[in-house]
């Protein structure tokens, strides 16, 4: 429940349920109270997308991958995502299609991938 408004101290009846809600918000740590929203928005968001990876591996989603990193720097790839590595290191991918030819399934590290685009 959200109560707006604003009270002070003397509106407070001593030993009252907004007495003792008063004593408890002084006692509050800011940045507690900050950081614990901050880890609730951080967690809504690695929900969102591991649900979009999911999704995108069961529907084997076309992707784009760029490469960064010597001998691969500016080479753009094709193919499905199939699998994410739960640590996000790798990849799978199927029907990878490269510069230097096809690949039927391929383990592509992350550490070599600038960006990845979702192709629907």
């Amino acid at each position: 429940m959200v109560v707006e408004g604003t009270c002070s101290s003397e509106d407070a009846v001593p030993g009252s349920p907004l007495d003792s809600i008063q004593r408890c918000e002084e006692d509050v740590d800011d940045d507690f109270v900050s950081n614990a929203l901050e880890q609730e928005g951080i967690f809504a968001q690695r929900k969102l997308f591991l649900h979009t990876l999911q999704d995108s591996c069961k529907k084997k989603i076309g992707i784009e991958l760029r490469f960064h990193g010597p001998g691969v720097h500016g080479v753009v790839a094709l193919g499905r995502l199939i699998a994410v590595e739960s640590s996000l290191g790798e990849i799978l991918v199927e029907e990878l299609k490269t510069p230097t030819g096809d690949i039927s399934v391929a383990r592509v590290n992350l550490d070599d991938v600038l960006y990845i685009r979702l192709l629907g």
